[in-house]
């Protein structure tokens, strides 16, 4: 299989790096069901309001995502609260399958592991028709007639494992696969991306009728692109009768091109109603005006505590918010690149990997850095928040200058003036390697994000103990996109990055199964180094396609392996972002590990 482009990726990783800036890394629920019947008025009552990420307000209504628009506000924070995911990920702060809150059954399987079928629980659109197997299929065929438009696309991965789908009847529909997956894995990475839409939107002009044009590629494409300008129009989204029939909690009120939005509570909504009559999410500029609301008291219901604010945060809480951490389900590394012609065949050499991952002093970064709201990072499971997906609880190379040196020498490097260099060419057990000449030496040059102080400080400490060792690091900054895009993958004389740490690292969603087909498996397109190793790849394919007794087995064979090759270097991640919360505001912890928003199970008192 081959990965999605860089771009939509960079579209979802960059709301960590919205959580840096606001908070996250710092330098000093019962669920609704969907069978109760609607109530006519919310629980409670009054207005909460929220804070939108700084300068990150939604820009896409349409549930089916194009890369561009692929955000974690658009997907987790605006678009879910009108139109209902088939699956539900996350649960309190676990990354499990949410039953209540999904709007089917779980899947069941015919016998070959081919066949999954679902079926759908009672849900109301709005507009007083029921969410129906014939919605999943109005999805199902735009998604595959226009699968390369959708930012959630992997090729080889859903639509194209799917080669069939049938309506059984009005609440179940079948799928057909092309081959027996890993059955946990289709449920969080392929069913969960599913958005039952509405048969009113099926058309391809405002007065066209609707219900069959998506019944053929031409006529998906034609719908799509409807439907896709309609979306383009931020001033219409409380207004377009189009965007008023949802099956969520909520419905638009009023939205500002700005971001500014307020949404009140889905009369028609087929569960509980929401515990207050409003929900308003803020716009701000930046997170200094956002944390000067805040001092002014005129500041959000849930808003955020910036980085550079952190020493004013006793008087914040003397305000009468609470302070609440946020994780999401991310790890964080450093990217190396395999291909680049001076430095390539040195990284390619595992020990040398290893005696960079020795360097690193998470304990240290953890503390002084990111002022302890971080974590330690070994491999490409995230261990924060706890899960039953992590195994590796140890580091396979823990801090150690001393062992780090050791693997130089005993493969043939020499410290001169300060550096290492290889005085032993050649391709056995003491020797510096394949491809490696002698003369040469361990200098390397790492790009950095500039935005992201705490990562500065990080690599500071991390260029000072390889030094100890002989390695000497460049450290050099440049914006998030630059080094993003520099990181891409690549090969020849071009090809001239070596380090790349963007900072935010890689947060799985809507891809939830922590598996590596996106990242490090050969060719795929965010491979940023191009690292490539069969034993890896055939561990990858097996977490994809592994039965049910040995899917975590799977898991555990690919998370170890990797934690040992190093494909990458581990290094610490970070909360994203810092949440705060007014006093007599309730409900918003524990807040979900894939940086979903639930404002109807928020209240006040």
């Amino acid at each position: 299989m081959v990965g999605k482009t860089a771009t939509p990726h960079l579209m979802r990783k960059s709301a960590r790096l919205i959580g840096l800036a606001v908070a996250g890394a710092v330098v000093l629920s019962a669920c609704a069901g969907g069978a109760s019947s609607p109530s006519s008025s919310p629980k409670g009552g009054g207005t909460i309001s929220f804070a939108w990420p700084p300068s990150s307000p939604p820009t896409d209504i349409f549930p089916l995502l194009s890369a561009s628009q692929y955000t974690n506000v658009n997907l987790n924070e605006f678009t879910n609260l009108l139109y209902r995911p088939l699956y539900w990920i996350g649960e309190g702060s676990q990354v499990v399958l949410n039953e209540g809150r999904s709007l089917a059954y779980p899947p069941t399987w015919s016998s070959n592991g081919r066949v999954v079928t679902v079926r759908l629980k009672h849900f109301m659109w709005s507009n007083g028709t029921a969410v129906s197997a014939r919605d999943v299929l109005f999805w199902q065929n735009l998604v595959t007639a226009n699968k390369d438009q959708d930012g959630g696309y992997v090729p080889g991965n859903y639509p194209d494992n799917v080669v069939a789908t049938k309506v059984i009847n009005s609440t179940t529909v079948q799928f057909t696969l092309n081959k027996a997956w890993n059955q946990t894995w289709f449920l969080l990475n392929e069913l969960a991306q599913i958005v039952p839409l509405p048969l009113a939107w099926d058309k391809t002009c405002a007065t066209c009728a609707a219900g069959t044009a998506d019944e053929t590629p031409a006529g998906a494409k034609a719908v799509y692109t409807y439907l896709e300008g309609q979306a383009k129009k931020l001033t219409t989204y409380a207004t377009n009768p189009l965007w008023k029939i949802v099956d969520g909690e909520w419905t638009l009120q009023q939205f500002m091109p700005d971001g500014y939005s307020v949404f009140v509570p889905n009369k028609h909504y087929s569960g509980p109603q929401p515990h207050i009559s409003r929900f308003v999410a803020e716009p701000f500029t930046s997170a200094v005006a956002e944390f000067n609301a805040i001092k002014s008291g005129s500041g959000p219901d849930v808003g955020y505590l910036p980085v550079t604010d952190l020493p004013a945060k006793a008087a914040v809480l003397a305000q009468g918010y609470s302070l609440a951490p946020w994780p999401d389900w991310n790890y964080n590394f450093i990217g190396l690149n395999f291909h680049n012609p001076t430095v390539g065949k040195i990284l390619s050499q595992l020990y040398i990997r290893q005696a960079l991952q020795h360097l690193m002093d998470q304990t240290t970064m953890v503390k002084y850095a990111y002022g302890g709201y971080a974590w330690p990072i070994y491999g490409p499971v995230p261990p924060v928040p706890a899960n039953n997906y992590n195994t590796i609880k140890s580091n396979p190379y823990p801090y150690n200058i001393a062992a780090a040196k050791q693997l130089l020498t005993t493969h043939g490097w020499t410290i001169s003036n300060g550096v290492a260099v290889c005085s032993r060419p050649g391709t056995g057990g003491s020797q510096c390697g394949i491809g490696i000449k002698a003369g040469a030496a361990l200098k390397f040059t790492m790009l950095l994000a500039n935005e992201n102080p705490p990562l500065l400080i990080a690599m500071q400490d991390y260029k000072s103990d390889a030094a100890k060792a002989g390695i000497d690091i460049t450290l050099t900054q440049a914006p998030i996109l630059t080094v993003f895009g520099d990181m891409s993958p690549c090969s020849g004389a071009s090809c001239s990055w070596q380090m790349g740490n963007y900072g935010v690292g890689w947060t799985y969603f809507p891809d939830y199964y922590p598996t590596g087909e996106d990242t490090f498996e050969t060719g795929a397109g965010t491979n940023f180094g191009g690292y490539s190793n069969p034993v890896n790849d055939r561990n990858i394919v097996y977490t994809n396609t592994a039965p049910p007794a040995q899917s975590q087995s799977a898991l555990n064979t690919y998370q170890q392996y990797l934690a040992q090759q190093l494909p990458v270097l581990w290094q610490p991640n970070y909360d994203y972002q810092l949440t705060l919360v007014r006093s007599g505001v309730h409900g918003v912890t524990p807040q979900s590990p894939v940086l979903q928003i639930i404002p109807s199970e928020w209240s006040r008192s």
